[in-house]
């Protein structure tokens, strides 16, 4: 089970007041989402209780019970120092875990209040479902918003084919989407593993092998090629800059794989081709 995250110092920037307002804003949210869910999953569920006289005592104790064990999973799991901008896969899977131990804690007390409170036992399913679906779906909105380029930005950017669909690939077109003062516009990429060809990472399509290069770039207007495979070896690199050569467009590159091996690929690594990437041999 994941652990609760450490609090932060006195000293630290999550003490500050505006981060501590913000972090109470986020907690407030997801409450209040969570009671949404059970006030929909009560209604879906038993529509005939909105005229019965023993609605209000019903709904009251099952939305105070069932938002105090959200708060308490939700400080336990720290959901509220989510970013909810840059959210990832490891966050959704907290929020998961979250939902799950709040949904088994609504089915014991509807076991437990059995015949003392009008609950149906799926009314707890039916919460953790629509409230998994509620507050991950604003934590995604709010990727989606803050990584949408705006319109008067993309018409200035450098429309760039990456070549390596791999997590080096991946977080450089991550990069781009978060940094469109960068003015660089990720259109897709090439890679030879066949497997990858037709599909599609973070919304950016894989059009094909490195041999297609030329092709793609004429029919998608590229205007530079950028090699994001830092374990290739000089034959490849060359092989990739003699097709970008041959289309007329620039090309550049990042870091070899033992200049990365931390785990970091930023824009501020791109850098041109020089004899030493030609060169290269295999790692």
């Amino acid at each position: 089970m994941t652990q609760p995250s450490i609090p932060p110092t006195s000293n630290s920037p999550a003490s500050h007041p505006v981060y501590r307002a913000h972090q109470f804003q986020k907690f407030a949210i997801d409450l209040a989402l969570w009671t949404l869910a059970a006030v929909l999953a009560y209604v879906f569920r038993k529509p005939s209780a909105l005229t019965e006289s023993s609605f209000g005592l019903n709904v009251l104790v099952y939305f105070l019970i069932s938002g105090v064990i959200m708060a308490v999973l939700s400080s336990y799991y720290g959901l509220y120092r989510q970013t909810w901008r840059r959210i990832g896969v490891p966050d959704l899977l907290v929020l998961l875990r979250a939902v799950l131990l709040a949904t088994l804690g609504g089915l014991a007390m509807a076991f437990l209040l059995y015949g003392y409170l009008d609950l149906p036992r799926s009314v707890p399913l039916m919460t953790g479902v629509l409230g998994l679906l509620l507050m991950g779906g604003v934590r995604l909105l709010s990727r989606v918003l803050h990584e949408r380029v705006p319109k008067g930005q993309a018409s200035g950017q450098r429309r760039v084919l990456i070549v390596g669909a791999g997590d080096a690939g991946t977080l450089i077109a991550r990069e781009m989407l978060r940094h469109p003062e960068s003015k660089m516009r990720p259109v897709g990429f090439v890679d030879d593993a066949p497997d990858k060809h037709g599909t599609s990472v973070m919304g950016l399509p894989i059009f094909g092998s490195v041999d297609t290069l030329p092709e793609v770039v004429r029919r998608e207007d590229v205007q530079q090629v950028l090699i994001a495979v830092p374990s290739a070896d000089g034959t490849f690199v060359r092989r990739v800059v003699d097709l970008a050569k041959d289309t007329g467009v620039s090309y550049r590159i990042i870091p070899g794989v033992f200049e990365i091996l931390s785990g970091h690929v930023t824009l501020g690594q791109i850098r041109d081709v020089n004899l030493e990437d030609l060169l290269r041999r295999p790692p």
